[in-house]
């Protein structure tokens, strides 16, 4: 991944329009830092040492990118107009195009890390140089029931006044209808018994996968 830095974005539509500014631009003048990605609380805290630029990307940055890698802030983010369970940065995926999906943990669970096969914390990120991150991509990483306490989340719109984004829950509901041309996915799908089990990234994420949704 030569020549990635860690980006950010202000909103979805930058997103969309892949509108990213590096990281580093947020220091200029000041002095130059590492980015670095910590666990905290069901999330990720990302932070560079300078406190201005660490203000913005905690309550004004819409995600943060590296590479093929995002992470979105759940800070402005609702369900049914309430907060989700977590304020910090979570790993999220390009879905169906220009759509923005999430995998959020929904329970404390201090092996999330191992799980997700993110075990990245306290990782430090040169800002103008491209590093090996240890994350492997969704493809392999979810194939093997690994995200069994995380739920499927998507941002597909633009925000209310107020700037926060309306998430949709990949539900059974949504599932059906999504998969409603194609049975033998949904077979696929509905055969795991238990509602919880079933509607688990760790079910859902593999049959976006094999329907061509998931970059």
């Amino acid at each position: 991944m030569a020549g990635d830095v860690v980006k950010y974005c202000m909103t979805y539509a930058d997103y969309v329009a892949d509108k990213w500014v590096p990281v580093d631009s947020l220091v200029k003048g000041r002095s130059h830092q590492l980015c670095q990605l910590e666990y905290k609380s069901n999330g990720y805290k990302i932070k560079t040492g300078d406190k201005v630029a660490d203000k913005i990307l905690k309550d004004q940055a819409f995600a943060v990118s590296y590479g093929k890698w995002i992470f979105v802030n759940c800070r402005n983010l609702r369900y049914n107009n309430a907060p989700l369970d977590t304020r910090n940065y979570v790993r999220a995926f390009r879905y169906n195009g220009n759509m923005l999906g999430m995998a959020i943990v929904r329970s404390n669970m201090a092996t999330i890390l191992t799980e997700m096969c993110l075990d990245v914390t306290g990782y430090l990120v040169p800002f103008g140089f491209s590093i090996a991150l240890g994350i492997t991509s969704w493809t392999i990483d979810l194939v093997s029931d690994n995200l069994r306490k995380c739920r499927c989340f998507f941002i597909d719109g633009d925000p209310d006044p107020n700037g926060c984004y309306s998430v949709t829950y990949m539900n059974d509901e949504y599932i059906q209808y999504l998969l409603v041309d194609d049975f033998h996915l949904l077979e696929r799908y509905m055969a795991v018994s238990k509602k919880k089990k079933r509607q688990s990234a760790a079910n859902i994420l593999p049959v976006l996968i094999a329907k061509g949704l998931v970059e």
